[in-house]
């Protein structure tokens, strides 16, 4: 009997082991090839041809220009126009630059497709303006924001722009000088401010600083200073890999074979309890479904979730006008709202701080409604981009799908993902991890190339997360120009040097925004910012004396229509009596 029993499982084994076959090897074909590219981007001496050709793969390149000559890299082969001969040296040649082409296509470094170029720019003077004038009153001479990192960004644009729609040797030179450029920047105006931080240590909150519902310090934020040091170098050797590449073969890689196709689950059906519109915008309650969309968006700004883990927050964003700040054409610029649909927080209105708590305080206000999504209320800002990309992507996409004709499953997750009542970050995340799998699927089999650039165009929008983001700028832009309104309130404000570090360096200087860590295009370290500290906030003092409450603990002290009042007189106040700066 114990004979057959093994017999039995013997042949159940071989049965199982025929026809998983196909799936094992395929398995181990993807570890191999993975490996392989891994290899070669670490081999010191120049690939051969026919490592590059096997990291071209089946890729289909119509017009590549070297000189006066001009190629074509089909069916693996290069071929040059008009008949002409290819020499050995120049096949090479080629092969670097389609190689370097397919690297700017599918891993763009300092930019991604749909980046608002020209609103970037905007904001980035805005942003330059403010702090001019900030440092004027103030009489301080300093730097706030790397506007010399940033400032180059756009010219990678262009030069990306440029290269991809005439693929020339030259212009692929052009492009990495830029690349250089722009690394070098953002690694000497992270480093400058880190080693201007630290030199002010002093003046700094040496314990925890809390912050709403989490809690952060001088040591986290200085130790992910110096992650953003270290990334700056890494951005600076990428460069450099790609430079070798391109002119020797060397360091070659392609981001392709790292594409893997996602698990496909059901799409997030979370549920809250919401607050009433009224109470969530009390200004403009009924503003249609159009203007405001409700999505789900994962953070631990407001709290941590189970392990420390980011829970769900349902989020509505909005498109609004920044009214603290005019641009140098006379008007408000765009900016993002944001607003969680479960929660408002009120902070509390001390009439002995400033003049501006003071004239608060004379109407009356014990309290006023505070953003809970202000940039200097969490170090961890990453939401707020995911927010804007989120926001983006449902309102260009949501009635174009294209994965109909393919597999059933992953048409229907991207249907139901884009006719969702709240859409999730998550299934976002997911959604993109299908289109950048399906770009690698057509693009072996060289099939569709119209899915296939539509494919990887999606996936590196919601993958680099810089739709929207001239948006986030303004929105950082008018939380800061409220320095300057406070000053003017109170010049005295900021005479002390001591305030001035502690308050605007740490707190209204968007360090976690400006340096990008939160999208691949700029960030290529595994070490990544902590932000907060993994600890749980529960405070012990009363309802009174806390600097923000919440809103059942603002129902536990006041009447609805005195909260009515913290929310639209402190509103009117801030938006009436303090004048918009302007760019001169």
């Amino acid at each position: 009997m114990k004979k057959f029993i093994y017999i039995l499982i013997l042949i159940v084994t071989i049965f199982l082991a025929v026809s998983n076959f196909d799936n094992l090897k395929n398995f181990l074909s993807i570890k191999s090839e993975e490996q392989k590219v891994i290899e070669l981007k670490t081999k010191k001496e120049p690939l051969t041809k026919e490592e590059l050709k096997f990291l071209l793969g089946n890729a289909s390149i119509q017009s590549i220009k070297i000189g006066e000559k001009e190629y074509s890299y089909i069916n693996k082969k290069v071929v040059a126009k008009n008949q002409q001969n290819v020499s050995e040296g120049e096949e090479r040649k080629v092969l670097q630059l389609a190689l370097f082409y397919l690297s700017v296509k599918e891993d763009p470094l300092f930019t991604s497709p749909e980046f608002e170029v020209k609103d970037f720019n905007n904001s980035i003077s805005i942003l330059e303006q403010e702090q001019t004038q900030l440092l004027t009153v103030a009489k301080k001479n300093t730097s706030i924001f790397p506007l010399t990192f940033l400032k180059t960004i756009s010219d990678v644009f262009d030069k990306e722009k440029m290269f991809l729609t005439d693929t020339s040797l030259e212009n692929a030179q052009n492009l990495l000088k830029t690349y250089t450029l722009t690394a070098s920047a953002y690694k000497t105006d992270i480093t400058s401010f880190t080693k201007g931080l630290e030199a002010k240590k002093a003046y700094l909150s040496e314990p925890d600083v809390i912050q709403l519902k989490v809690a952060t310090n001088t040591e986290i934020m200085l130790a992910d200073l110096k992650k953003m040091m270290e990334n700056g170098s890494i951005l600076e050797s990428e460069a450099q890999k790609r430079t070798n590449c391109l002119n020797s073969g060397q360091n070659c890689s392609r981001e392709i074979f790292f594409f893997k196709t996602p698990e496909i689950t059901e799409i997030a059906k979370d549920k809250f309890s919401m607050l009433p519109l009224t109470i969530l915008f009390p200004i403009h309650p009924d503003e249609p479904e159009s203007f405001r969309k409700l999505y789900i968006i994962h953070s631990p700004c407001w709290g941590w979730g189970p392990d420390f883990s980011s829970p769900a927050n349902p989020m509505y964003v909005d498109h609004s006008n920044a009214k603290l700040i005019i641009d140098a054409e006379g008007n408000y610029p765009k900016s993002l709202s944001l607003k969680l649909g479960n929660q408002n927080f009120y902070r509390k209105v001390d009439n002995t701080s400033n003049n501006i708590n003071k004239s608060l305080s004379e109407l009356g206000l014990r309290r006023v409604l505070q953003s809970e999504t202000a940039g200097y209320l969490c170090r961890n800002l990453e939401y707020q981009p995911m927010s804007a990309t989120i926001d983006a992507f449902i309102r260009e996409y949501k009635d174009k799908p294209i994965l109909g004709g393919l597999d059933a499953k992953i048409a229907k997750f991207e249907n139901n993902f884009l006719n969702s009542a709240t859409p999730a970050d998550t299934d976002l995340i997911t959604l993109s991890k299908i289109y950048s799998s399906v770009y690698k699927d057509l693009s072996s089999k060289n099939l569709n190339p119209e899915l296939q650039n539509e494919s990887l165009k999606r996936y590196l929008m919601i993958n680099r997360q810089l739709l929207g983001f001239p948006k986030i700028l303004n929105k950082s832009a008018n939380e800061f120009s409220r320095l300057i309104q406070l000053h003017e309130s109170q010049p005295d404000v900021f005479k002390e040097e001591g305030t001035f570090y502690a308050y605007v360096f740490p707190f209204k200087s968007y360090w976690n925004l400006l340096y990008f860590p939160f999208s691949p295009s700029f960030w290529r370290s595994d070490a990544h910012p902590e932000y907060i500290k993994k600890i749980v906030i529960n405070s012990s003092f009363p309802i009174n004396q806390k600097t923000f409450i919440t809103y059942p603990e603002a129902q536990s002290i006041a009447n609805p229509e005195e909260i009515n009042r913290w929310s639209i007189e402190g509103y009117k106040y801030t938006l009436e009596k303090l004048p918009p700066t302007r760019i001169n």
